[in-house]
Formats: C-alpha cells, sequence, structure tokens
C-alpha cells in the first residue's frame, strides 16, 4: 500500500472512530464536545500529514523531497482521506443521524432568541442556515475543506523537511 493511501486511511478512521465514540455517547450537539473533538483531529491532521511526508520523503523517494512533491502528495492526502469523510458524513447526516441537523436547528434558533433577535430576523437567519445544512453541502465543504487545510500543511512541512536530489542531473 502506498503511503498517501495508508496515510489517509488513517486519518479518516481516526475521523471516523472520534465521530462515532460523541455519537454514541449521546453528546454530538454539546459545543464543548464538538470543540474537543475539531482540536483532536486538527492535532491528528497536522501530525499525520507531516509523518506522512517524511515516510514518503524516506521510505519512496530514496530520502529526497521537493515542496512540489511534498505539494502533489499533500493533495492526494487531502482529497483521499476528504473523499471518504465526505462519504462518511454523507450518510452519517443522511442515515445514521438524520435528525443531527434538525437539532442543531432548534439549538441555533433557541441562542438567536437568548441573544434578542426579532422573529423575523431568525426567520431570516434560518432560511439562509438551511440551505446551506443538506448532507450534500456537508460532504463536498469537508471534501474541500480537507483538501485546503492538509495542501496549507504540506507546503509547511514540504519546506521542513525539503532534501533536494543535489546529484540529479537535469537534462
Amino acid at each position: 500500500m502506498k503511503t498517501t493511501d495508508r496515510y489517509a486511511l488513517m486519518l479518516a478512521g481516526i475521523q471516523i472512530a472520534l465521530s462515532l465514540l460523541i455519537f454514541g455517547l449521546g453528546m454530538d450537539t454539546n459545543n464543548t464536545v464538538q470543540n474537543i473533538l475539531m482540536v483532536a483531529t486538527s492535532i491528528a491532521t497536522i501530525y499525520l500529514s507531516h509523518i506522512h511526508l517524511r515516510d514518503f520523503r524516506n521510505l519512496e523517494n530514496n530520502g529526497f523531497l521537493t515542496i512540489g512533491e511534498g505539494l502533489k502528495k499533500g493533495f492526494g492526502l487531502g482529497f483521499k482521506s476528504g473523499s471518504i469523510m465526505a462519504a462518511y458524513y454523507f450518510i452519517y447526516y443522511k442515515f445514521l443521524n438524520p435528525g443531527f441537523m434538525e437539532k442543531v436547528r432548534i439549538m441555533q434558533e433557541m441562542q438567536m432568541e437568548e441573544q434578542g433577535l426579532s422573529q423575523r430576523e431568525i426567520e431570516q437567519a434560518m432560511h439562509f442556515a438551511n440551505m446551506f445544512s443538506s448532507p450534500w453541502i456537508f460532504a463536498i465543504g469537508s471534501l474541500i475543506g480537507s483538501v485546503f487545510f492538509i495542501f496549507i500543511l504540506s507546503l509547511i512541512s514540504s519546506a521542513i523537511l525539503k532534501k533536494e536530489n543535489q546529484d540529479a542531473s537535469w537534462k
């Protein structure tokens, strides 16, 4: 199995396991738990994307890595792990927990009422929120976010791990 495939499966597996744990414990609408989940998955993403490039350099590329190669591998990692997560999120929000979006909408309405917004303002805000709360939109947003975040991380990691082959002849 190629380095990118292995790390994409690890990254998506960690995110899915954490998500299912939170859902299984019934804490999927708890903002504090959601923030902890976001931090945990961000740390895992930063770590695994860096180790992914290090392993690619050392195991598959004879100890060399250019920034361009790192960005290419990072894009692949982001796309593959993001595609897995997009499929998972679609299945999760469409079939496993279809009432989740409605729970979130109700919580948002209550927060807006507590903030003193008028009923008209709440209705406008909820109309806008409903346009972006379908499983498809969430899955696509997840994929785009994953590719972008890991691409940026790969740029940083590539600069750190960069080791160009000085003996390579340019023809």
